[in-house]
């Protein structure tokens, strides 16, 4: 794939880009999956933001800005989110993100959430490259 096409296929971000790949491919859309894309993008940007810390004068991870209109991530304190939720939502983006909160709960349900994608796309690719058994 050329530098090019890989920046248009990627444009939306990793996981839209591999959906992208895998439906033009195989034809294979991870919409047909168990998991609703934007769980998989939480997890992906979620990730994002603790390997690539928006500050580095501390070691607790903060949300990178989202798009308007995206989901929630499920990696919130719920306490942190009802402060956040009072104040404009012009100002929170640059007087407080939100931190990378991961409890044992969110972390087995995610753990959860990509177990039941994978089983499902590696049966996919099963299916397309053998046939029905």
């Amino acid at each position: 794939m050329s530098a090019e096409n890989r920046k248009r296929v990627f444009k939306k971000g990793w996981v839209r880009g591999y959906d992208l790949i895998f439906t033009e491919a195989f034809k294979i859309p991870f919409a047909d999956g168990p998991v609703p894309i934007a769980a998989l993008e939480d997890i992906v940007l979620t990730r994002n933001s603790i390997q690539h810390d928006l500050e580095v004068t501390t070691n607790r991870p903060k949300h990178a800005d989202r798009k308007p209109g995206a989901a929630r991530s499920v990696f919130l304190d719920a306490r942190e989110v009802e402060l956040l939720d009072r104040l404009d939502p012009d100002t929170q983006t640059w007087l407080a993100p939100p931190t990378v909160h991961v409890s044992q709960a969110s972390l087995e349900a995610t753990i959860n959430t990509v177990e039941r994608f994978v089983a499902w796309l590696d049966a996919a690719i099963e299916e397309k490259l053998y046939g029905s058994r």
